[in-house]
């Protein structure tokens, strides 16, 4: 049993379920020679972070690991631009730190209860694990702060994590995941002194009783919206032909600066690639939200082409799909070798009504057809060739809840329903309570 907002662990059979997945990014620009780097995944000996024993500093926020003392909280995240900073603890306990093995932090809370830090990309799992049914049901995690801001939903389920108004992330609601049904918890969110907050979740006690062991309580913290590897990319004619976007904070479709413009996505869908579809699997639905930050005007309909070759997301442009040697077959990702010529899905008529706003493409037969074949290339969304749509993507800073969302029910074999969620992003939301 796992209790978790987002989490990729996952029995393949049973009721609806939702899984989280992000488009994600796989390197960051150095914050002091502006060259890429990979994003850092194993906690290293700290140096920066002269109070803790481990850090992570190839991120878009800092993080530090297991303090030396023990009025500190077990992990610290730090805003590099504006220096703020938010702490994470577990005040109802005396932690007795475990170790670290690759990128695994652990400690012992208590007879048969361990928590653990697991970071995956831009995820990080904190989970309290029970080996034995604990003899608490509650369990309160404490949220400091230094110079940012904190401030619960609208509904009371999720809290934010800010800086002058930008949303860094997030806690958001936690669920358990059994391996036949998902169960949704209401964590109590409440203010304690100098603007912090305590998030308590109640395990409920049948579930303990009828529970196998070890039973995860996973409100995760993510530094993107998932575990999963996936890009974004739009590319351009013209004098923009041989020009990369792929780390671009939007993505364009239709037409731009007067030349004809196309964007690529692919999210890590099935399950022989690290994804959560296994094969087999029928697509019952499958939709893509994106917000739309700019528009011409006018109707742009669009829709999306299956892709059928390697693409690289850092190298690509109009006319070439990687590098060396790999040209498209047809300039613009447009030949038969590159895209298949027929759109499996209806097209979405985007208009100025739904700026700042979220729109839903269809691609439930795309994803099928990617299913069917067993191997993902991604799609390519095609426009009105008159007009621009401009949309957030994966890589959009201000605003992580703003990245593209890919939703996905589908039901195996056998018959059981399952939903997925595929939320694009590349920084931080803390998930869980």
């Amino acid at each position: 049993m796992i209790i978790n907002e987002t989490t990729e662990i996952l029995s393949k059979r049973g009721l609806n379920r939702k899984v989280e997945i992000s488009l994600k990014r796989r390197f960051i620009r150095n914050r002091c020679s502006g060259k890429w780097t990979d994003i850092q995944l194993n906690p290293a000996q700290a140096k920066e972070f002269s109070s803790y024993n481990f850090e992570i500093l190839n991120h878009d926020l800092l993080l530090a690991f297991a303090p030396k003392e023990s009025s500190l909280p077990l992990m610290m995240i730090v805003d590099p631009t504006s220096e703020a900073s938010w702490g994470l603890s577990l005040p109802d306990f005396d932690p007795e730190f475990i170790g670290v093995e690759d990128n695994l932090i652990s400690w012992k809370l208590a007879d048969g209860i361990e928590f653990r830090l697991v970071v995956l990309g831009h995820l990080i799992h904190k989970e309290i694990v029970f080996t034995k049914k604990p003899s608490r049901r509650k369990f309160k995690f404490g949220i400091s702060r230094s110079s940012g801001d904190l401030e619960k939903s609208a509904d009371n389920l999720e809290l934010y994590a800010s800086v002058h108004g930008n949303r860094l992330f997030k806690f958001a609601r936690p669920k358990i995941l059994l391996s036949d049904e998902v169960i949704k918890l209401t964590p109590s969110i409440s203010s304690s002194q100098y603007s912090s907050f305590n998030i308590e979740i109640i395990v409920p006690e049948n579930i303990l009783n009828d529970a196998e062991y070890p039973v995860i309580l996973d409100p995760t913290v993510i530094l993107q919206p998932g575990p999963s590897e996936g890009k974004d990319v739009y590319i351009k004619g013209g004098p923009y032909q041989d020009i990369n976007f792929g780390s671009e904070q939007t993505v364009q479709i239709g037409r731009a600066n007067n030349r004809t413009v196309y964007t690529l996505m692919q999210f890590k869908i099935l399950e022989s690639d690290g994804g959560s579809v296994p094969s087999g699997a029928t697509i019952n639905s499958a939709e893509l939200a994106m917000w739309l930050w700019s528009h011409s005007g006018g109707t742009n309909s669009i829709g999306p082409y299956r892709m059928v070759r390697e693409w690289s997301e850092t190298l690509c442009n109009w006319n070439r799909a990687v590098y060396p040697p790999g040209n498209w077959q047809i300039a613009g990702a447009d030949g038969e070798n590159d895209r298949e010529q027929t759109s499996l899905d209806t097209w979405t008529d985007v208009t100025s009504g739904d700026l700042n706003s979220w729109v839903s493409f269809h691609l439930t037969n795309t994803i099928q057809a990617i299913v069917n074949v067993g191997t993902d290339y991604g799609f390519k969304f095609h426009g009105n060739p008159s007009i621009k749509s401009q949309l957030w993507g994966s890589d959009y800073i201000n605003d992580p809840s703003k990245r593209p969302i890919l939703t996905i029910e589908y039901s195996e074999a056998g018959g059981f329903a399952n939903k997925i969620n595929f939320i694009g992003g590349k920084t931080i939301g803390l998930i869980g309570g």
